[in-house]
């Protein structure tokens, strides 16, 4: 089962805005109130298909469509438009509470398998000890931008954002700032990120600010990547629309780029980017949650996953640029929730290292055992129909985990103070980002984190360590860090500094703690599967997020400045109590040792 990056929206001044969309059951992919599904179980034996490398029909790369960038003027003098569209979760706004009327359990079919709750496996790398020592105290930690950001009351928020070159650019549904990576000072924004782009030869990208976010810096080429979707309904027309700063300087001009989503019919939901400067697989590559919408029929049925290759060395010179796409779900319907690897620090990957997606499989998806795909995207510019996405031969099978924290085919089980609403864990994704660094000569490492089951009804945090010294990847370390049965902690977001130790952000509640924001840690030293610099609650949540929705993240985000040593983390909390009240914080922290 995936679900879309979605957000709910209330008009901030006229209710008429306020519209309920159901859409119905088609083709075996259950939705519920409008919101889309993965069914689970769809491809068969997984460990089956990647044997035979491709689970179904090859991988088929589609090539030949480029886009004209547009070049806005500095930020200070771009014209703020707000979006002549509402953003497309208008139409999800009031479905929340259908879905609650119904039961969560028709958010999708019960799965065939659920070992690790019906048979009771535990956890196989639960850690319920705090940790050895404390992790550091912030050494910055400011205001970013709020629910007040934009005209639309949107949950939830997508936090996230990038440091680079003195600055940090965050983004949220739906605008995005600029601000001192020192100080924390704002120096640009909020402003629409469709004003970025040209309303005469743009229009769809122009005219919509339809979120799901996401901020890159690319050190390698010393330039901020912005992006969200834009989805015109009425048309079926969907795009992705992608920003590349002209210059280091984020305040200054901006590159705008409209790409056509290259499959008619798909909608293109919860991208997720990564930065990728290797000399023969040059790009930023991306992966898509589909789903089926067409003028005639629009009922959000699983269509798999998408794959994308920008060109990175035109988008960085602000010429035209193509794009290459494959669309997997003739591969394997399975594939869904991918995250591409998003390069840090001074050595880049190899000259033919391929881009990697890893996506979770656990066993009660009908998968054999709980574990990590890892499939590589090589991307041939002289060449594009010579592309390749293809998977390791074998599935790194994990320690044991199950997704369902709050029950089989639940969602909504995260307690706060003050309130009876429940908070969505997103367990059905990978945590935004899946960090790549080369560490030197043949030794490659990756980080990422998911929500799993601690205990019933309580969220864990699962990280894995990912090593490839030259044979391919394994599972290096990993674990389920949840030291104590008061509090869930989910939503997730981990990196790797240059010395190797690992600081992994996140949100923790309980029935009598407002949703807050804490921090944990690895150094690189500690015992094997162990997070040993314990718990600090950074910032301390001011109220809960009360009314019929629940939704929280969808993601947020752990990055590392260019010295290899500096974390920034920016996620959620709740200013007070109240439906719409979401505000965002900013953290830096570093690892001593570093």
């Amino acid at each position: 089962m995936r679900r879309t990056g979605r957000i709910f929206i209330a008009a901030a001044a006229a209710a008429a805005l306020v519209v309920a969309v159901v859409y119905a059951t088609s083709g075996g992919s259950p939705t519920v109130a409008g919101r889309p599904v993965r069914p689970l179980g769809a491809g068969g034996d997984a460990d089956a298909d990647l044997a035979a490398g491709s689970g179904g029909a090859p991988a088929v790369p589609v090539t030949g469509t480029t886009a004209t960038p547009h070049r806005s003027g500095p930020l200070a003098k771009v014209t703020n438009r707000p979006p002549t569209t509402v953003p497309w979760v208008k139409r999800e706004l009031e479905m929340e509470a259908e879905e609650a009327a119904a039961g969560e359990e028709s958010e999708g079919a019960k799965p065939a398998l659920e070992r690790s709750i019906d048979l009771g496996q535990a956890d196989g790398v639960l850690q319920t000890d705090r940790g050895s020592s404390s992790f550091p105290a912030p050494s910055l930690n400011f205001k970013g931008l709020g629910a007040n950001a934009n005209p639309f009351t949107l949950v939830p928020p997508d936090t996230n954002g990038d440091v680079g070159n003195g600055y940090y650019l965050q983004m949220v549904n739906v605008a995005f700032a600029v601000y001192d990576a020192d100080t924390g000072a704002k120096l640009a924004g909020p402003l629409f990120m469709s004003s970025l782009f040209d309303p005469g030869t743009q229009r769809l990208c122009a005219t919509h600010d339809d979120g799901d976010p996401i901020v890159v810096y690319d050190e390698y080429a010393d330039r901020f990547v912005i992006s969200q979707f834009a989805l015109n309904f009425n048309k079926a027309r969907f795009a992705e629309c992608v920003a590349v700063s002209s210059t280091s300087d984020p305040t200054g001009s901006w590159d705008a780029y409209q790409f056509d989503y290259p499959k008619a019919n798909v909608l293109n939901d919860y991208p997720k980017f990564g930065v990728w400067p290797s000399a023969n697989n040059n790009a930023y590559f991306a992966s898509f949650n589909q789903f089926r919408c067409s003028t005639a029929t629009c009922d959000f049925a699983w269509r798999g996953a998408g794959a994308i290759a920008y060109d990175r060395a035109a988008m960085i010179a602000g010429d035209p640029a193509d794009q290459v796409y494959f669309d997997l779900y003739g591969v394997d319907p399975n594939l869904g929730g991918q995250l591409p690897a998003d390069a840090d620090g001074p050595t880049p990957p190899g000259a033919s290292t391929p881009n990697y997606f890893v996506q979770m499989d656990p066993d009660e998806w009908d998968y054999p055992d709980d574990a990590l795909e890892v499939w590589e995207f090589d991307v041939d510019w002289g060449t594009p129909a010579d592309s390749t996405f293809t998977a390791q031969t074998t599935s790194l099978t994990t320690a044991n985990f199950s997704p369902w924290i709050c029950g089989p085919g639940k969602f909504y089980c995260v307690p706060q103070k003050a309130t009876t609403t429940k908070l969505d864990t997103l367990n059905t994704e990978m945590m935004w980002r899946l960090q790549y660094r080369n560490m030197g000569g043949s030794d490659e490492r990756m980080v990422v984190s998911q929500s799993v089951r601690a205990s019933k009804g309580r969220s864990g945090l699962r990280w894995y360590e990912l090593s490839d010294t030259g044979s391919g990847w394994g599972i290096a370390n990993q674990g389920t860090y949840a030291p104590d049965m008061a509090k869930s902690r989910w939503m997730g977001s981990a990196a790797m500094d240059s010395a190797g130790n690992i600081a992994i952000g996140y949100s923790l509640s309980s029935g009598t703690i407002f949703p807050s924001i804490g921090v944990v840690g690895r150094t690189a030293g500690a015992p094997a599967n162990t997070l040993d610099l314990g718990e600090r609650k950074v910032f301390t949540g001011l109220g809960s997020e009360d009314g019929k929705y629940g939704r929280w993240g969808d993601y947020s985000a752990m990055t590392v400045a260019e010295d290899g040593c500096t974390f920034y983390y920016t996620t959620q909390y709740y200013k007070k109590t109240g439906q719409w009240k979401w505000a965002t914080q900013v953290l830096r922290f570093t690892i001593p040792g570093c």
